[in-house]
Protein backbone atom coordinates (compact mmCIF):
# COMPACT_ATOMS: atom_id res chain seq x y z
CA UNK A 1 0.00 0.00 0.00
CA UNK A 2 2.84 2.39 0.91
CA UNK A 3 4.22 2.36 -2.81
CA UNK A 4 0.73 3.05 -4.01
CA UNK A 5 -0.68 6.21 -1.97
CA UNK A 6 1.03 9.24 -1.83
CA UNK A 7 3.02 10.24 1.91
CA UNK A 8 0.16 12.74 2.48
CA UNK A 9 -3.00 12.54 2.19
CA UNK A 10 -3.56 15.58 -0.42
CA UNK A 11 -7.39 16.12 1.06
CA UNK A 12 -5.90 16.59 5.20
CA UNK A 13 -4.79 20.17 3.64
CA UNK A 14 -9.01 21.13 4.37
CA UNK A 15 -9.26 19.03 8.12
CA UNK A 16 -8.98 21.84 9.84
CA UNK A 17 -12.21 23.26 8.42
CA UNK A 18 -15.56 23.25 9.96
CA UNK A 19 -17.47 20.28 8.74
CA UNK A 20 -14.78 18.36 6.70
CA UNK A 21 -14.18 15.09 8.07
CA UNK A 22 -11.49 12.73 6.33
CA UNK A 23 -12.88 8.97 6.27
CA UNK A 24 -9.67 6.32 5.39
CA UNK A 25 -11.26 3.19 3.61
CA UNK A 26 -7.51 1.90 3.11
CA UNK A 27 -7.65 -1.22 5.07
CA UNK A 28 -11.34 -2.03 3.43
CA UNK A 29 -9.70 -1.65 -0.04
CA UNK A 30 -6.09 -3.31 0.69
CA UNK A 31 -6.21 -5.19 3.92
CA UNK A 32 -3.28 -6.31 5.78
CA UNK A 33 -1.10 -3.50 3.29
CA UNK A 34 -1.87 -5.54 -0.12
CA UNK A 35 -3.85 -4.85 -2.64
CA UNK A 36 -5.62 -7.84 -3.73
CA UNK A 37 -7.28 -8.07 -7.45
CA UNK A 38 -10.23 -10.40 -5.52
CA UNK A 39 -11.54 -9.83 -1.80
CA UNK A 40 -14.31 -12.43 -1.41
CA UNK A 41 -15.16 -13.69 -4.69
CA UNK A 42 -15.46 -9.80 -5.93
CA UNK A 43 -12.96 -8.41 -8.27
CA UNK A 44 -11.62 -5.06 -6.32
CA UNK A 45 -10.55 -3.32 -9.57
CA UNK A 46 -11.75 -1.76 -12.54
CA UNK A 47 -8.51 -0.60 -13.40
CA UNK A 48 -5.05 0.71 -11.38
CA UNK A 49 -7.30 3.87 -10.01
CA UNK A 50 -10.83 2.57 -9.54
CA UNK A 51 -12.49 0.14 -7.87
CA UNK A 52 -15.36 -1.67 -9.47
CA UNK A 53 -19.22 -0.88 -8.02
CA UNK A 54 -19.77 -4.18 -6.78
CA UNK A 55 -16.57 -4.46 -4.59
CA UNK A 56 -17.95 -0.76 -3.21
CA UNK A 57 -21.00 -1.89 -2.58
CA UNK A 58 -19.63 -5.14 0.22
CA UNK A 59 -18.15 -1.75 1.79
CA UNK A 60 -21.45 -0.41 1.99
CA UNK A 61 -21.97 -1.36 5.91
CA UNK A 62 -18.33 -0.91 7.09
CA UNK A 63 -18.63 2.67 5.03
CA UNK A 64 -21.96 3.64 6.48
CA UNK A 65 -20.95 2.77 10.21
CA UNK A 66 -17.48 4.66 9.85
CA UNK A 67 -19.66 7.69 8.41
CA UNK A 68 -21.98 8.00 10.98
CA UNK A 69 -19.44 7.75 13.48
CA UNK A 70 -17.85 10.68 11.59
CA UNK A 71 -21.33 12.74 11.97
CA UNK A 72 -22.13 11.73 15.45
CA UNK A 73 -24.88 9.32 15.04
Amino acid sequence: VDDLLAETNPAEQWQDRDGYTILDFTDLICPDGWCEPVIGNVLVWLDNNHLTADYVETMGLAGRERILAAVGQ
